[in-house]
């Protein structure tokens, strides 16, 4: 099972904001890739294809964004910013209950 996270600066950032997209398995509790955001979020298609991940944790999103990636069978999770350690722990690991 794998999970997309925004990322800039090292955290959890918003979508539109972010440079970075890292791939989570959260089976095997191991960040897979640290990809470039792409520019154009058409091209996000691609990388689902690619990686099959069923969520993606973002601190902000725009709505016509966030329709584009559900549409595309990944749903959208709005989150606070954080670390991405932080994150990982509270939704995957259990360390942050």
């Amino acid at each position: 099972m794998r999970v997309l996270i925004t990322v800039k600066d090292n955290r959890v950032s918003g979508f539109e904001e972010a440079d970075k997209l890292l791939v989570y398995n959260a089976e095997k509790g191991v960040v897979e890739k640290n990809l470039e955001k792409p520019a154009d979020i058409s091209l996000l298609e691609e990388m689902v294809e690619e990686y099959d991940p069923w969520l993606l944790f973002t601190s902000s999103i725009s709505e016509d964004n966030s329709d584009v990636i559900e549409e595309i069978g990944v749903k959208v999770i709005v989150t606070r910013a954080r670390s991405i350690e932080e994150l990982i722990d509270e939704y995957f690991t259990g360390a942050g209950k």
